[in-house]
């Protein structure tokens, strides 16, 4: 494009100088791969890099959300919407859970509230997310759930990807090995934020990011203050943690903050990859205003994240 003419490309390219919007036709689109793709643009002057995410779904109300899974407990295996679990997501909007899972709304379920996403029964079977859920930097609110499933989590079960949003909510009656964003991770974990309070302390290997995790977590935080979890065990394995409850051998945590008490909780559980510290996997503060002082902008990673002096890192839109 040039002097603000709307040129074409021959493979299907428009742009439009005045309005600075890139076109791309369907058959360009085709020809990139799924997820997100890097596209340099030359013109007669200069280059520009645009980003393009191909997916599969966009997600815009919580209702879409269930419907583009269907998650179904009622079997001895749970079972999702085919070819669901392996795609590509990218959240839209913001968007509020409360009255889908309130009661009367489509997601009630029983009062059991939001069934997770992929599946995880020790022993019994393995059904994991392994597609991408890219949340863009938009927010998830009015999250809860009441024990739907043995693990349990807004992703039950985790190999894939799972990036880029806020989620905020509460889960009053906690469940032994789930957690806020994910129960059970064996993939990736980053960028997110998670506001949601736990108040229930009788539970194993609890945390708000995920309970157990032989994935990756990376610049992640947990910043509600209510976030409590069982301790007082023999077997270190089965102790909650803030962010995380119990990391496994494969797992790796790092810039991952959090909130709580630290004369009673740690970032983490138990690790039983002996290589990750506590001082590697990030900071748990006492208090918010603690890690609102804290300096986040050398460490996270600043194309997702925003940062505000005397105020938490918010995540970019649009990242």
């Amino acid at each position: 494009a040039y002097d603000g003419v709307i040129n074409k490309h021959p493979e299907g390219l428009t742009y439009n100088k005045e309005t600075k919007e890139v076109t791309f036709s369907s058959e360009l689109i085709k020809k990139f791969v799924k997820g997100e793709n890097k596209v340099s643009i030359l013109t007669q002057r200069n280059a520009v890099v645009v980003s393009l995410v191909v997916c599969d779904n966009f997600i815009t109300s919580a209702k879409e959300f269930y419907e583009a899974f269907t998650p179904d407990y009622s079997y001895a295996k749970p079972k999702f919407k085919t070819g669901s679990l392996s795609a590509y997501y990218v959240l839209a909007n913001d968007i509020d859970m409360t009255d889908f899972l309130a009661v009367g709304g489509e997601g009630y379920n029983g009062g059991k509230g939001w069934a997770p996403i992929g599946a995880y029964d020790d022993t019994v079977y393995d059904i994991p997310f392994t597609g991408t859920f890219n949340g863009n930097g938009h927010t998830i609110s009015g999250f809860t759930y009441n024990k739907p499933a043995n693990v349990c989590g807004l992703f039950g079960r985790n190999t894939g990807t799972i990036k880029n949003f806020k989620l905020e909510g509460a889960i009053p009656n906690m469940t032994s090995w789930s957690g806020a964003v994910c129960g059970n991770n064996g993939g990736t974990i980053e960028n997110v934020i998670c506001d949601v309070a736990m108040p229930n302390g009788g539970q194993y290997a609890t945390g708000a990011i995920c309970s157990l995790n032989h994935g990756t977590i990376s610049n992640c935080l947990t910043i509600n203050d209510n976030v409590k979890g069982y301790t007082m065990t023999a077997q270190q394995w089965q102790k909650a943690g803030i962010a995380v409850g119990l990391n496994e051998t494969d797992g790796t945590i790092n810039k991952t903050y959090g909130v709580g008490d630290t004369n009673k909780y740690t970032l983490f559980g138990w690790s039983q990859n002996t290589d990750l510290t506590l001082e590697k996997a990030g900071i748990l503060f006492d208090t918010v205003d603690q890690m609102k002082e804290f300096d986040f902008s050398h460490i996270l990673n600043s194309e997702a994240f925003d940062f505000h002096e005397g105020e938490l890192p918010t995540l970019k839109v649009g990242k």
